[in-house]
């Protein structure tokens, strides 16, 4: 009998490694409904397992948790993410697993940051590599590279150079004494230089960033969250760019790139990255005085936000759009005028999203409804908040076949009554209320001020 469980314990040992691998790879490539499938088989193997554990499921567990947590930051479900982090603390510290402890302090200065809480976040990152320095043998050099690089990211944003490069020279000693330099240890890196470059006022300097954004971002093997924060980063430099040359070119480069970031943040239901996503190329649309679609931009943001319980965002973006709708004679006149694009920028106010100011101010705004992570087989989506469908819940245009979720259509029918694919009305016993910047708007007059 003795033998035989054995034996049973040594198969689980290997099917835990097994496991803590296909979690890993899952992630990584962008699978999670599968990722967090293993990791609730995982937690079912953890919770029915009788005596001490053995490490290779403790370790097992650990992944499992960090994962679960990092998904549901992603995800924006900030309170889950709280949640799962602080459960990952709580087994970190039972098992005095300094990784585990490590990676716990990681996630929670990430949530602080996704929060708006800058300051908190460092605190919580420095514990972090405070925790990787007593790791002789680090098992995961990649992810102390990556601690290191978003490190140097969120000092960066907040104006601390120093100890922005401080991070940096972290990561570079990591990815220079790491002989194996795999994907991820490398963009990583990348990232880190990148966003200290991106910092300089010199032109060589910005131009060196440039390219390696672009490195990170068309790389085969590049990590979705890697892939977003190259995109950003060289949205940045080319809004920059954009404001100091007028060069309408530009426009057309940074709404390509962050079409790039909506599709995959769509399949994977990133809602924290849609959100900045959609109001940046609502903004971009103001540019080019496409007001309809800059307007739908915004509804699709605020209705992504209501969606998932961002109340103050959802608040923050209706102001948005009712100071789009004051400002349509100013509009208007900058178009009649051919106003240059510096005083389209300042309208738009597309200033916000340099450095990552408007991230901040997003993130700091209250998140109050707390939704639980469930994975969804053959479900609908939304075309408008991207959400999953089912039931009674759905709305089905009867031209073109596209689906709303019945809290989009009605609030599509409020706006202006037109299905977004076909045009055709959502409600046929009202009219299409379509929408044309040339209309005058009576009694209103918009003067150039002296």
């Amino acid at each position: 009998m003795k033998e035989k469980n054995i034996i049973a314990v040594d198969k689980l040992k290997n099917k835990a490694k097994r496991m803590r691998s296909r979690i890993v790879f899952k992630y990584g490539v962008g699978e999670l409904d599968e990722t967090l499938k293993l990791i609730k088989q995982g937690e079912d193997i953890i919770e029915n397992f009788q005596g001490e554990l053995p490490s290779e499921l403790k370790e097992m567990h650990l992944y499992a948790l960090r994962f679960k947590a990092t998904i549901s930051a992603y995800q924006g479900e900030l309170e889950l993410n709280f949640k799962h982090t602080n459960a990952f603390l709580t087994i970190a510290k039972k098992y005095e697993d300094k990784w585990g402890l490590s990676e716990a302090m990681y996630t929670l200065g990430r949530y602080y940051w996704l929060c708006g809480d800058s300051d908190k976040a460092l605190v919580y990152l420095d514990r972090a590599l405070m925790f990787k320095a007593d790791l002789i043998n680090d098992i995961s050099p990649p992810m102390t590279a990556d601690l290191g690089s978003t490190a140097t990211q969120i000092a960066i944003e907040i104006g601390d150079l120093e100890r922005a490069n401080k991070y940096f020279k972290q990561v570079e000693e990591t990815y220079k004494h790491f002989p194996e330099k795999d994907g991820l240890l490398t963009h990583a890196y990348k990232l880190a230089e990148a966003n200290i470059l991106k910092s300089s006022m010199r032109a060589r300097d910005r131009i060196k960033a440039e390219e390696l954004f672009k490195e990170v971002m068309e790389s085969r093997m590049v990590a979705d969250i890697y892939k977003f924060k190259a995109i950003f980063g060289l949205s940045e430099i080319l809004l920059v760019e954009l404001r100091i040359t007028n060069d309408i070119e530009l426009i057309n480069e940074v709404t390509s790139l962050i079409n790039k970031l909506i599709d995959v943040a769509q399949q994977r239901k990133y809602n924290y990255y849609l959100l900045e996503a959609y109001i940046l190329q609502a903004k971009l649309s103001l540019l080019i005085f496409d007001i309809k679609t800059a307007r739908r931009f915004l509804t699709q943001a605020r209705r992504i936000a209501e969606r998932h319980g961002y109340s103050g965002v959802a608040a923050e973006i209706l102001k948005m759009l009712d100071n789009l709708m004051e400002r349509l004679d100013a509009w208007k006149y900058l178009k009649e005028t051919n106003a240059p694009l510096s005083e389209r920028i300042e309208l738009a106010r597309l200033n916000d999203h340099l450095k990552g100011k408007f991230r901040t101010k997003m993130m700091k705004m209250e998140r109050v409804a707390q939704k639980e992570i469930t994975v969804y087989k053959d479900l609908k989506t939304c075309l408008v908040c991207k959400g999953d469908v089912e039931g009674f819940n759905v709305y089905i245009c009867p031209k073109c076949d596209s689906i709303y979720c019945k809290g989009c259509a009605e609030a599509l029918i409020a706006i202006e009554n037109e299905c977004w694919s076909c045009n055709s009305p959502i409600d046929k016993s009202m009219p299409v209320k379509s929408f044309k910047l040339e209309k005058e708007r009576e009694g209103v007059n918009f003067k150039k001020k002296e």
